[in-house]
């Protein structure tokens, strides 16, 4: 059984998580809601890590709303390629930064 509350939708791009350490480690979203993502990174990040995450999002206007939030993994596998999907869930979300997010699905799902 799914228990996620909002819909993920399946979209591809690329953004930056930063660990606590302060690296930045660059990823490719799977899938993404307002409450959170999954997306393929090159390194291990465990689960329960807290890390930041940054993204662009295009919008119809031409121009891109920018979100930046802290999240924590809940999900982290190894893949056969030797990458790793992880799931974050988006632990400092705004209700502008879920505005944007509700845009940016709204206006990509047309």
């Amino acid at each position: 059984m799914d228990r996620r509350r909002d819909p993920r939708y399946d979209r591809e791009l690329e953004f930056g998580i930063k660990g606590l350490g302060g690296e930045l480690l660059p990823a490719r979203s799977v899938n993404i809601s307002t409450r959170g993502l999954s997306c393929v990174v090159s390194h291990e990040i465990p689960a329960m890590s807290k890390l930041k995450v940054a993204m662009e999002l295009p919008l119809d206007s031409g121009g891109k709303g920018r979100l930046e939030c802290e999240g924590v993994v809940v999900r982290s596998e190894r893949q056969d390629d030797g990458d790793y999907n992880i799931a974050i869930y988006f632990l400092s979300v705004d209700r502008e930064c879920a505005a944007l997010i509700s845009e940016y699905l709204e206006e990509s799902s047309k």
